[in-house]
């Protein structure tokens, strides 16, 4: 698999979640991870059944929601700054701190 291939995959699963600003909220003894941070979602979201603005019930911890709700935006951020790194890479002189680079790139993304 080429990192072109790896990148493309990752934002295929991006592109697949549900789209919109995520968050968390604490429902009950859980963490539901949402797509409305209106105040009176919060108010309605059932406790004990799956609401339909929730994307997820996070029962482990209060870190995992919010690495949750924030992956949404983050990941599309950093699959565009490591393209655009790439590209700069690729077009760059080729010189063997640019191959160096993308080298530690294709580990890091195991292809």
């Amino acid at each position: 698999m080429t990192i072109d291939e790896k990148l493309k995959e990752i934002k295929e699963r991006y592109e697949k979640a549900t789209e919109g600003k995520w968050f968390y909220l604490k429902s009950g003894g859980e963490i539901k991870v949402c797509l409305s941070e209106n105040k009176n979602h919060k108010k309605k979201c059932p406790k004990t059944e799956h609401c339909h603005r929730c994307i997820a019930n996070v029962y482990s911890d209060f870190n995992d929601a919010t690495f949750i709700a924030h992956a949404r935006d983050d990941v599309p951020k950093l699959v565009k700054a490591l393209e655009n790194t790439l590209t700069r890479f690729w077009y760059a002189d080729d010189t063997e701190n640019s191959r160096r680079s993308i080298k530690e790139i294709e580990q890091i993304l195991n292809v």
